[in-house]
């Protein structure tokens, strides 16, 4: 990944899903209003979420990454859990 580690957060999760986060999205207002519809229920506010987070490409990257071969569907919970575990990484926070 060519990033400008200054600018950027790069962590991988539990099941090997390797990311990059711009270390200011942790400070965005609008993530934050997303996240709080998403805590209140709101599954559609999930894609947005991805989108503040990761971006367009590492959206898709995501989807497959997390894409059931068998059932040919992306599962929101195993999306929803990679979301966590992003968020959650302790590391992005001290960025």
């Amino acid at each position: 990944m060519a990033k400008d580690r200054k600018k950027y957060f790069e962590g991988v999760t539990s099941t090997g899903f390797r990311y990059h986060v711009d270390k200011g999205v942790i400070d965005d207002m609008e993530l934050i209003d997303l996240l709080s519809e998403l805590e209140d229920g709101s599954i559609g506010a999930l894609p947005k979420v991805l989108l503040k987070i990761l971006g367009k490409k590492q959206k898709e990257e995501l989807y497959k990454h997390c894409l059931d071969k068998k059932t040919g569907r992306i599962p929101s919970s195993k999306v929803m859990n990679e979301v966590k575990a992003i968020l959650t990484n302790p590391n992005l926070k001290k960025s």
